[in-house]
């Protein structure tokens, strides 16, 4: 992949959105706003502050990794974005590439930063090994997760209902606002087959909130379904999606 080429079209993307520059403001206003509810909310207590900022992490992954990729992605199968970038020298897995770096280091990393150290400052991180490795592993899971939504599906508004329910099943049925530590069985069981709930055990692990279920384990789980996603991801696009694109090119 061309470096020069994936920098061209980053910024050729954002010149793009940027003319909706109210929707990129809000991008971050959200999250800030979210920050300080959770620690007016937690009035002092330690461990709510951490539950919070560690559900913020793995919000902010969701939002922005999953569901903003996803519909970036989707757009480009609409008839009139289509020709605009089919007029571009690039490749399909460059335009592809490009929409997951803006994600990833422009739109998503910022809040997560900002809420980590956060983290670190009020909470402190007690194991920074085990939380990055759940950073690490939310970007894994989530990146090809949304990828393979969006070339799979391909129109906007399907994709933006899936994710929608999406969203109530995989947030609502996590503890993303609560303990695990504090669910009983059978429901504590059903929650740890969501991966959203893996990615908080872990967060919250490297923070010193035990949730009673091994972080090692978590680990190895997220692991597993990433590299299981990631050869989805390269199976689906090895004959191309854009024939025409992948034939120019």
């Amino acid at each position: 992949m061309r470096l020069r080429a994936l920098f061209l079209m980053m910024g050729f993307f954002l010149r793009t959105y940027m003319e909706n520059w109210l929707y990129f403001l809000m991008l971050y206003l959200v999250p800030l706003t979210y920050l300080v509810v959770v620690f007016v909310m937690a009035q002092g207590s330690l461990e709510a502050l951490a539950t919070g900022l560690t559900g913020f992490v793995v919000m902010v992954g969701y939002q922005y990794l999953l569901q903003t990729s996803a519909s970036f992605i989707s757009n480009m199968f609409e008839p009139q974005i289509f020709e605009t970038y089919y007029l571009t020298p690039l490749s399909f897995p460059e335009i592809i590439a490009s929409f997951i770096a803006v994600t990833v280091f422009l739109i998503s990393m910022p809040p997560v930063v900002l809420c980590s150290l956060a983290l670190a400052w009020t909470v402190g991180i007690v194991d920074v090994p085990v939380y990055l490795a759940g950073i690490v592993l939310m970007y894994a899971f989530f990146v090809p997760l949304a990828v393979l939504l969006a070339v799979t599906v391909k129109r906007t508004m399907t994709l933006n209902s899936i994710l929608s329910f999406s969203a109530f099943v995989l947030i609502i049925a996590s503890p993303v606002f609560y303990r695990l530590l504090y669910v009983s069985e059978p429901y504590r069981a059903l929650l740890l087959l969501n991966p959203l709930t893996h990615i908080v055990v872990i967060l919250r692990s490297g923070s010193g909130l035990q949730e009673g279920f091994p972080a090692v384990s978590s680990i190895v789980l997220l692991t597993l379904i990433s590299l299981a996603l990631w050869v989805l991801l390269w199976y689906k696009l090895r004959g191309g999606v854009f024939t025409i694109i992948e034939k120019r090119s």
